[in-house]
């Protein structure tokens, strides 16, 4: 048996700057902090800071690019909110309430409707005796309809683990994730903050190459 896997995702990311850092902003939802892996290939060399030190913070010209890899996953739960939509309740003849599962049984079965229609039994609400059982009829069956529905095991199953992945070859070099960076994790985002060599002029854009990318975008709420 040959198990094919999915290709991960690719996030979309906000960027903005500060003269001496980058914000990275990738949109994922429900991430999983423990599932981040992040690694700056190419950094600026600790050998060129020293030497920079040496001369009094003077720059020493150095030329690179560094190359931001982010992986995590998430943790997708939205079948459940959809489902539980589907299973509200639904008012029959102004005078009972049942579950859509409830309903779904009903027609499967058949002849509920036929024999309560021959008996001449009418509605509780207008005074007279009705073939539904109080049980039925009670909050407390609707609930527990809904619960055996909506069972531990099939809430499991609509819960599944999703993988995202990028490289991003930037425009000029950043410090290692080793020496300086800030991560932020919030239920729709992860925030992350790479720290330049030295304050310098704002980059003119976010990637080595001048082609446009749909996943890549000006944050311009952070800028």
């Amino acid at each position: 048996m040959i198990i094919q896997k999915t290709r991960p995702l690719l996030p979309t990311v906000l960027w903005a700057q500060r003269r001496d850092r980058i914000f990275l902003t990738f949109e994922i939802k429900n991430a999983i902090r423990d599932s981040i892996k992040l690694e700056v290939r190419n950094p600026y060399p600790l050998e060129a800071m020293e030497k920079e030190e040496e001369k009094g913070g003077a720059l020493l010209g150095y030329v690179g690019t560094s190359v931001v890899v982010f992986s995590c996953e998430s943790l997708d739960v939205c079948g459940e909110e959809e489902e539980e939509e589907k299973e509200g309740i639904l008012m029959i003849d102004d005078c009972s309430v049942e579950t859509v599962g409830e309903k779904l049984k009903r027609q499967a079965f058949g002849g509920e409707d036929k024999e309560e229609e021959e008996e001449g039994e009418e509605c509780p609400l207008k005074g007279e005796k009705s073939g539904q059982s109080s049980k039925a009829a009670s909050p407390t069956a609707v609930v527990d309809s809904q619960q055996h529905l909506r069972s531990p095991l099939s809430r499991e199953r609509r819960r599944k683990k999703q993988t995202h992945a990028i490289e991003l070859e930037l425009y000029n070099t950043v410090l290692s994730n080793q020496i300086s960076h800030k991560l932020t994790v919030t239920d729709k985002t992860v925030h992350l903050v790479l720290f330049k060599p030295k304050p310098t002029p704002h980059w003119p854009r976010l990637l080595a190459t001048r082609e446009k990318f749909r996943h890549v975008k000006t944050d311009f709420d952070s800028w």
